[in-house]
């Protein structure tokens, strides 16, 4: 069966969305199905032509419709978000005789909406990832006006879900969502998976290494309340130094997020004097992230309650716990408190709590043996649950069930 994942984001080189890409399409090459993906773009220019380039990365082959950097000041750039995603729509229905389902990975609503119904028209079958409650992030400017983001989540749920033959949903909330909206139409649930198996981290010894957290990502204070994990940090580095002279470091792929949240950061920051304790690392290509994870102390992965969370799953969740070191789990009730149990693969704690959270890093470093087997465990949920060859075959049959 040919399948083509048509996706807005950055192709072969990402960030989460990209790596979720590769696992599908890895899934179901290992059963057999060709599977391609068509992207705009690419974070990094790739030798060879300009327009409609088409390559292979990691046994996935892959078209961009533009292989150029990104120039220009702040207009071109807006140009460019608004040009894509029609661009892409079009391109996909001009060659829809291609390929039999079409895996639409995110696309804005009204460019999704046309291109969904054209390819119906054309027989062909529509698969859907539902990742987030439509419309429940932060969002752009023109979605945080009052009543746009409420007409989109209408128009998406009422017109876009009943176009779809089927929805691979991450959580049983939005499953429930899904058959709310779209009865007839078939769904699957799959976690956020792991490209890589997990393999033993190096062990730590006391005094020798450089003691550090580490977040990949923006700095989200809606879906990760960051805030509070920023006060975790200060509490854990006070204890830690206090206690055994170490000065805990934040690593932090960038600081993009909101400028009020940053404030907040940069206030907290200044209030304890840790301004120091930050490294800006940049974007970190896989291998180098991979390092970057196993080399932590432990990782914090903070879900507040709020209405995004109840139905999303932790982008971050397995690649955390595949690199062998012990995360800090502040969460209650979410789907993937499903898949931890506090003290066996994780440190469970209420969200928000930055006290409690502190605590969990210092003990981290206190009793080694304890993290080390919470490490290993998680490691071991990653291979049961979250790795995509658990999920080949569940896919595949469900791709040819459409």
């Amino acid at each position: 069966m040919k399948i083509r994942i048509v996706t807005l984001a950055s192709f072969p080189e990402g960030l989460a969305a990209t790596s979720r890409i590769r696992c599908y399409a890895k899934a179901l090459q290992e059963q057999g199905d060709d599977v391609e993906v068509v992207s705009p773009k690419n974070i990094h220019l790739l030798p060879g032509r300009c327009w409609l380039f088409e390559g292979e990365s990691e046994g996935i082959r892959f078209r961009l419709l533009c292989n150029r950097e990104a120039k220009g000041g702040l207009w071109k750039r807006y140009l460019r978000a608004y040009m894509e995603p029609i661009v892409l729509s079009l391109y996909t229905i001009a060659t829809m005789w291609q390929c039999d389902v079409f895996f639409i990975y995110a696309n804005t609503a009204m460019s999704r909406f046309l291109m969904m119904l054209l390819l119906r028209v054309g027989g062909k079958k529509i698969v859907l990832e539902l990742n987030e409650y439509p419309y429940a992030t932060e969002g752009s400017r023109i979605t945080r006006l009052p009543g746009v983001s409420y007409f989109l989540r209408a128009f998406v749920l009422h017109a876009v879900f009943p176009l779809a033959n089927g929805f691979i949903v991450i959580s049983q909330a939005l499953e429930d969502v899904a058959k709310r909206y779209a009865p007839k139409t078939k769904k699957i649930l799959v976690p956020i998976l792991t490209e890589h198996l997990p393999s033993p981290s190096p062990k730590r010894k006391a005094g020798t290494e450089e003691v550090y957290l580490f977040h990949a990502g923006s700095l989200s204070e809606q879906k990760d309340g960051i805030l509070a994990v920023f006060d975790a940090f200060s509490m854990a580095h006070q204890m830690l130094n206090e206690q055994y002279g170490i000065r805990l470091k934040f690593f932090l792929t960038n600081k993009v997020t909101q400028s009020s949240t940053w404030e907040g950061i940069v206030r907290i920051l200044a209030k304890h004097g840790l301004h120091d304790a930050i490294v800006i690392t940049g974007f970190c290509p896989e291998r180098n992230l991979q390092g970057l994870m196993s080399g932590a102390l432990a990782h914090i992965i903070n879900k507040p309650k709020s209405f995004q969370n109840h139905y999303n799953f932790p982008t971050k969740l397995g690649s955390c716990l595949a690199s062998g070191r012990p995360v800090i789990f502040a969460a209650e009730g979410l789907e993937a408190n499903r898949y931890l149990v506090d003290g066996d693969n994780a440190f469970v704690v209420a969200p928000d709590d930055s006290e409690k959270m502190a605590k969990a890093v210092v003990r981290c470093y206190h009793e080694r043996e304890l993290g080390a087997n919470i490490g290993k465990r998680g490691m071991e949920t990653v291979e049961q649950h979250f790795h995509y060859g658990r999920h080949a075959l569940r896919m595949n049959k469900f791709i040819r069930s459409l």
